[in-house]
């Protein structure tokens, strides 16, 4: 996988968050508007434990693919039907994008905490625009 089949996921929610949090100056933020991008915004590169090679996968905050509404937590996928979104290794992402994650052992690389979500404040959804900025700018197509 190459770091140009989620990229066009990445800038599809990049414009959706950047309209929705009001940082276009068109606009205000609306936590509302925000928290209902929630499927679609980046929350961790998720080490899948299932697959060979232990691929991460680009998944939202209810730990879902990007772009794949939660339906509650008995709603499992298997990150195996979405190659689009997994990459090798951490190694196949530019380092400058990787030096903001965090990372946490045995999980993945993460964009943001849970109580810095960018549904929470401007500077939370400006904070995540750049993290998604620094993948998108130096991402290896």
């Amino acid at each position: 996988m190459t770091p140009a089949d989620w990229h066009p996921l990445m800038t599809e929610a990049r414009q959706a968050l950047t309209e929705a949090a009001g940082l276009d100056g068109r606009g205000r933020f609306t936590k509302k508007a925000v928290m209902a991008l929630r499927h679609l915004l980046p929350y961790v590169w998720q080490i899948d434990h299932q697959s060979d090679g232990h691929p991460l996968v680009l998944c939202g905050r209810d730990y879902k693919p990007v772009g794949v509404p939660g339906e509650g937590r008995g709603a499992w996928v298997r990150y195996s039907d979405f190659p689009g979104h997994c990459i090798k290794d951490i190694a196949a992402l530019p380092a400058e994008a990787v030096t903001t994650l965090q990372f946490a052992q045995h999980t993945g690389y993460y964009f943001f905490e849970a109580h810095r979500a960018p549904w929470y404040d401007k500077h939370y959804a400006r904070r995540l625009l750049a993290l998604m900025d620094a993948h998108l700018t130096g991402s290896r197509k």
